[in-house]
């Protein structure tokens, strides 16, 4: 018998230390576990977080096209407007020009006009003059007829 418990506690010893040996490998095995759950959640929550920033990116990237696009719009209303005022200052320039040929034209009728009133105002008193001599002619004329009648 004292064999029987010899082999007995040998095999009671070897099956506590495979006991002792599966269970520390157990624990191991369960802190491996955990430590690759928690490795594996900062992973869902990593990704998580790209996932949100390209989301927000791509909006962001969004709203820049959209204001982009209304830049560009801006720029060709803008362009559309300097061109449409660049034809309007062409056109007054012309019109401008025109109407400074138009009173050069005016002056110089004028100034031939002037002119004119003045030769026919010197011709008038001339012929005033002319009208008042012979008006005192005729009367002195008439005043010598009236003498020897009387």
């Amino acid at each position: 018998m004292a064999v029987e418990r010899e082999t007995y506690e040998a095999s009671r010893q070897g099956l506590n230390d495979l006991y002792l040996l599966a269970k520390e490998q157990l624990v191991t095995a369960n802190n491996k576990i955990s430590e690759l759950q928690r490795d594996l959640e900062v992973e869902r929550n990593i990704r998580r977080d790209l996932e949100s920033a390209h989301e927000l990116l791509d909006k962001e990237i969004q709203d820049k096209d959209d204001t982009i696009a209304a830049l560009r719009k801006q720029c060709s209303d803008v362009k559309k407007l300097n061109l449409d005022m660049l034809n309007k200052v062409q056109n007054t320039g012309k019109k401008m020009a025109e109407k400074e040929a138009t009173v050069r034209q005016l002056e110089t009728k004028s100034e031939s006009s002037s002119s004119q009133i003045t030769e026919l105002i010197i011709k008038t008193k001339e012929l005033s003059i002319l009208n008042d001599d012979l008006k005192k002619e005729k009367s002195t004329d008439c005043d010598s007829a009236l003498i020897p009648l009387l």
